[in-house]
């Protein structure tokens, strides 16, 4: 630990409690955006904004932001934001979280999930429990807490901070741009931390630089006729529920896994990913065999796809009136729901699998993919520039955990960070991190804050604002120092 930091550590750690207890009174606002501005929940989250504002506000005269403003569009819940000034000529860093959550049905979670409860894991490990701890409420709040710590112990920051609390990301963020538009040059910054990614584990940090972009589509089987029961017509009329299974087949190999838009690596890619997978949490007995590629290329850099609705009936009890009824369908369709691999795009990757599902019908059924839903273009792949920003990234990473971060992806999609990318990427480093760890069950039942996670990420912050201070104003993509 880097001495001249020491007293500044101190005061993060002296102050812990105080900041585990803030993270536990933000979940309990049980802030759900689910429904957007007119959703049910939309109120409790317009309070949680205002609470944020208020807590912000209210802290020690020293510690207080410059500005905090509560901003709302039309149809849109509200962003905050906060500035602590340093000084004109210092560089600026912007830091992204989100303070809204998932729903959470209490039936399945051992507390209740929006009463932030602290206790031991099965490892031993403290852990707060409660809807948001991790996603991204405890993520943001380690970058409060270290602003406060360094404030209270050296009374200034060494560059210019600013915050942007965001209420929308867990239905898609479909006003982050709008907002980044109102805010000017609020947005106008040296590098950017987006909290709300994973490390690796509890002792390994990581940097995610990669997701699997979003694709929808039906694929739909027809006749030209409408049900008849099976009883008259089965065996004489093509049945596209059947034709729907065989068709839906071809696109899995033998193992059951995407059959198509499979990615290409290079050998030192594949041999990265490789060295990731001792840190992957999957139970060996469920997974599918490796054959040749590492866990963290299948679930990073590779497509995968999930059936996530048909129109066929359910499997119904005795005693349900909608028992299905013993029918050849006129028509069957299922809802593909496709993850896109970085480097290639939502559509070529719909059009590869509308080739393979039209090619070659059954007698009798007309085949179709119906696109639902495209994301935002496809997948993203951040290419991690060699520049400086990240050198002291690593740099303050490996001072507090022992070891750089990994460089590492994201199975699923992250709609605010490809927004982020391509409104800034290319000029502006990224750096995402988080407080997640593999056991954090994001959007599941107990989800839960490693209060070890969150220390750690808190010191970090404290050497991430160290080393970001050190360097030039508008220098940040300069070439590493070596």
């Amino acid at each position: 630990m880097d001495a001249r930091l020491a007293p500044v550590i101190e005061r993060a750690d002296a102050a812990f409690g105080e900041a585990v207890r803030q993270v536990g009174e933000f979940v309990d606002y049980a802030a759900v955006s689910y429904g957007g501005a007119e959703g049910a929940h939309a109120g409790r989250v317009r309070e949680l904004a205002a609470a944020v504002v208020r807590h912000l506000g209210n802290l020690p005269a020293a510690q207080r932001p410059s500005r905090c403003l509560l901003h709302e569009l039309p149809d849109a819940l509200p962003l905050v934001t906060a500035e602590w000034d340093a000084g004109g000529a210092l560089p600026t860093l912007l830091v992204y979280g989100h303070g809204d959550v998932q729903p959470a049905n209490a039936e399945e979670w051992h507390s209740p999930p929006f009463e932030a409860v602290v206790r031991r894991d099965d490892s031993g490990s403290e852990r707060l429990y409660g809807r948001g701890t991790s996603d991204d409420i405890g993520g943001w709040y380690s970058h409060v807490a270290a602003i406060r710590a360094w404030l209270a112990s050296r009374g200034r920051l060494p560059l210019n901070v600013r915050l942007m609390i965001e209420f929308e990301e867990e239905i898609g963020s479909p006003n982050l741009m709008r907002y980044v538009d109102h805010l000017g040059d609020f947005v106008e910054v040296d590098a950017m931390v987006l909290t709300d990614c994973e490390n690796p584990s509890v002792d390994v940090p990581g940097l995610t630089v990669s997701l699997r972009g979003l694709a929808e589509a039906d694929l739909v089987c027809r006749t030209g006729h409408g049900d008849g029961h099976s009883g008259l017509f089965g065996g004489v009329w093509s049945d596209p529920s059947l034709a729907l299974v065989r068709i839906a087949n071809r696109l899995l190999d033998a193992d059951g896994r995407a059959a198509f838009a499979r990615q290409e690596l290079g050998r030192d890619e594949r041999r990265a990913l490789a060295s990731v997978d001792p840190e992957l949490d999957f139970d060996p007995a469920a997974a599918l065999p490796d054959r040749g590629r590492a866990k963290a290329e299948w679930v990073w850099r590779q497509p995968a796809i999930t059936i996530t609705g048909t129109s066929l009936p359910d499997v119904a009890s005795e005693n349900n009136e909608s028992k299905p009824t013993n029918s050849v369908r006129g028509e069957a369709r299922l809802r593909l729901s496709i993850r896109v691999p970085p480097g290639a795009t939502a559509d070529a990757v719909l059009d590869e699998v509308e080739a393979i599902v039209a090619d070659s019908p059954p007698p009798g059924i007309q085949v179709s993919l119906e696109r639902r839903h495209a994301g935002d273009g496809g997948a993203w792949r951040y290419d991690v520039p060699d520049c400086i920003a990240f050198e002291a990234a690593n740099r303050a990473y490996a001072t507090v955990w022992g070891t750089p971060p990994l460089r590492v992806g994201v199975g699923g999609s992250i709609p605010f960070v490809q927004q982020f990318a391509a409104r800034f990427g290319a000029t502006t480093p990224l750096i995402l991190n988080g407080v997640l760890d593999p056991a954090s069950a994001l959007h599941a039942p107990n989800e839960s804050l490693h209060l070890g996670v969150f220390r750690k990420a808190i010191h970090t912050n404290i050497h991430l604002l160290d080393e970001f201070g050190k360097l030039a104003r508008g220098r940040f993509m300069d070439p590493p120092s070596g």
